[in-house]
């Protein structure tokens, strides 16, 4: 065992009381029975947290004097049984309720995380659409930076070689962002990359060309 310092408080206790006849605890004691003795209790009835008084009470006596009256308690009547029956049931529709939403947002969350799991898969396929390295051109030095609104987006680049010596170079911005974006861009990606493979390059197109494909969906293209 290892070396330290303990310091265990001292306890303190009440002093002991005996309640002995004559012993100022007893007096008071008596006292204060004495003053419930002679006074008068009214005991309200209590539906959740409102005080109710009724006009059908009982009296309250002590256990060894039944004639004694201490007091009065009031007695519940129909509307309030009733009152108390209907807090009760609708007590238990809110905790039914409460359930139901605590397990509905545990649904949620679950969805959420499986969904954003599949977004970042998403995100990194469509990163490797991008291409790893760039051929070197005589004279030309390029470089590229792709950073997404969101996961997933349909803003894409390429470049790659040609035949001849040449080096084809695509700028594209698809309308909108999320997955129906990302799928168009690479789908487009591909059908370029097939297409330009095979073709005689025409004069660069400078000016951004726009491609309407299908409604609402609209592509920026620079070759």
């Amino acid at each position: 065992m290892g070396k330290g310092f303990f310091e265990v408080p001292l306890a303190i206790n009440e002093p002991i009381k005996s309640y002995a006849p004559g012993t100022p605890e007893r007096d008071e004691v008596l006292k204060q029975y004495k003053e419930y003795f002679d006074g008068s209790l009214e005991v309200p009835l209590y539906i959740g947290s409102d005080e109710i008084t009724t006009s059908n009470t009982r009296n309250m006596s002590p256990p060894h004097d039944h004639k004694h009256v201490l007091g009065k308690y009031h007695l519940a009547e129909k509307s309030h049984v009733s009152l108390a029956i209907e807090n009760a049931q609708l007590y238990m529709k809110l905790g039914e309720s409460y359930r139901s939403l605590k397990k509905a947002k545990q649904s949620i969350e679950m969805y959420s995380k499986a969904l954003d799991k599949e977004l970042e898969t998403g995100r990194k396929i469509q990163k490797d659409f991008l291409p790893h390295q760039i051929p070197h051109a005589p004279n030309c030095e390029i470089a590229t930076y792709f950073h997404p609104a969101l996961q997933l987006s349909g803003d894409f680049y390429d470049v790659f070689l040609l035949p001849d010596n040449r080096l084809g170079l695509v700028i594209a911005d698809i309308s909108g962002k999320g997955v129906g974006s990302a799928l168009f861009m690479a789908l487009l990606r591909s059908l370029i990359r097939v297409f330009l493979s095979r073709m005689e390059m025409a004069p660069p197109i400078l000016n951004p060309l726009p491609i309407c494909t299908r409604r609402k969906s609209m592509l920026s293209l620079i070759i």
